[in-house]
């Protein structure tokens, strides 16, 4: 069975709703995969069709947030589309809410899914309660050169843990750039990167943990075979 953990450690001492003086884990298990030696993950079928669970209305309702006018999962997702504006990511015409507990794995569906039964998820998926929320891969399919993605869903820990939209953003715009295929590793991630897998004391870097030249530059790379060419420059043309 392929297992590949990638963990963020997060020591939060905030005020507004970030746990104090507590050590959690942001913990991505790449599990449900077949081998122990895949390839990175790519999306080839683009734009990725997600969906997201209807229980996160209340959440942007509470933060007086019309999400059918101005929902922030669309917003957020957008951050990641603006690295590569020669394609896009993900499909927004198609982002629509799905019934609350309709959380399945291996249906098919990509969604985001907000979990109050957290300890009832599979031994399988190898969470536990100090996980904050995981990118969990459903279903993917083996090239030669890269793993193609066909489902993945990210999960939020209801369960044991409380969001405000500033969490809510930065744990989602985290997991979605694992979707994406990149992973954590400490020295290639400035302390600033949203995929940094260590940040300690977060109030120090507050306001300043955000997709980094870093990220933008290493996701651009991985696909790069999918961006159009660049037109060749023709000089003027001598009679």
């Amino acid at each position: 069975m392929f297992t590949k953990i990638c963990r963020l450690l997060l020591l939060l001492a905030l005020s507004c709703g970030w746990e104090e003086e507590q050590e959690i884990s942001l913990e991505n298990d790449v599990a449900h995969l077949d081998a122990e030696d895949l390839p990175p993950p790519l999306w080839t079928d683009l734009p990725i069709r997600l969906f997201y669970s209807e229980d996160f209305n209340q959440d942007f309702l509470d933060a007086k947030i019309d999400p059918d006018k101005d929902n922030p999962f669309i917003h957020w997702l957008k951050e990641w589309d603006a690295v590569l504006p020669e394609i896009e990511l993900f499909d927004y015409d198609a982002f629509t809410s799905v019934p609350k507990g309709s959380f399945k794995r291996g249906d098919g569906i990509s969604g985001i899914y907000r979990l109050t039964d957290w300890s009832d998820l599979d031994d399988e998926a190898r969470v536990d309660s100090n996980d904050i929320a995981i990118m969990l891969p459903g279903l993917a399919r083996r090239h030669s050169d890269h793993t193609e993605f066909l489902e993945v869903d990210i999960l939020f820990n209801y369960e044991n843990f409380e969001f405000n939209m500033e969490k809510l953003r930065f744990v989602f715009l985290h997991e979605v750039g694992h979707l994406l295929g990149l992973m954590e590793h400490e020295e290639d991630f400035s302390i600033s990167s949203i995929m940094h897998p260590s940040i300690r004391n977060f109030n120090s870097f507050r306001g300043r943990i955000d997709i980094s030249l870093r990220d933008r530059l290493v996701l651009r790379q991985r696909y790069l075979s999918l961006l159009p060419p660049i037109p060749h420059l023709v000089g003027p043309q001598v009679p």
